[in-house]
């Protein structure tokens, strides 16, 4: 899973200098203190990420965030769960599927298999 991260990571910095003018935030499940190091990092190239509180789900963050986000300010959304899929979408949140993420960031996926996690469940 760290390992899966560091990548997605990695490539989500690559499009942030690509994209200057886009805020990229990463909604992990756990607490911060597990990836203290990266989220340092990271948060410096343009990619902040954010952990989840200890007993609350990454999509439950992220359905709260849609919720607080202006409305006025585009918002895209970036997840294959269909709840925050939708719930996103009903509050007004564009919606990418993780594939077409993947095709930005320039990852060729291949069929059988999920370089970053995406798509397990």
């Amino acid at each position: 899973m760290r390992a899966q991260r560091e990548r997605l990571l990695q490539k989500l910095e690559e499009l942030s200098a690509r994209f200057s003018e886009a805020e990229i935030v990463v909604v992990f499940d756990g607490t911060e203190t597990d990836y203290d190091y990266i989220s340092t990092t990271v948060r410096s190239l343009g990619v902040t990420i954010r952990f989840s509180p200890t007993g609350i789900e990454a999509d439950d963050v992220i359905i709260k965030w849609c919720r607080e986000y202006p409305l006025w300010q585009p918002l895209v959304v970036v997840s294959h769960d269909s709840r925050v899929r939708e719930s996103a979408r009903q509050l007004g949140a564009n919606l990418v599927q993780p594939s077409k993420l993947l095709t930005l960031m320039g990852v060729a996926m291949e069929t059988d298999h999920d370089p970053f996690g995406f798509l397990e469940r």
